[in-house]
């Protein structure tokens, strides 16, 4: 199944069949992914999970405007709206610095 259907595979397949790239080129970019995404999961496995309170859990966050006009099964008074009169920190992630 994955070598016929997987859509990775098959892209993968046709950048070599077409000669755009090598496939230590393409292995070399999977590597380095696979680098970058296990540093993230690093970085996030070490941050204190967030509070267990339904305001945090259930919420949706968007500024105002950029709401989905429709969202299955939840209604428009279920979303919360981020406030930006509040200053925002956003650490920087490892693959940032």
């Amino acid at each position: 199944m994955r070598s016929t259907q997987d859509p990775i595979a098959g892209l993968k397949q046709k950048l070599l069949d077409w000669g755009v790239t090598t496939d230590e080129e393409l292995k070399s970019i999977d590597h380095d992914a696979r680098e970058m995404v296990d540093a993230e999961v690093a970085e996030a496995e070490k941050m204190a999970p967030p509070d267990a309170t339904p305001k945090i859990l259930f919420e949706d966050t968007y500024v105002k405007g950029s709401e989905p006009q429709f969202l299955r099964g939840r209604t428009p008074e279920e979303n919360y709206y981020f406030d930006m009169s509040q200053p925002v920190q956003v650490p920087k992630s490892p693959a940032q610095t």
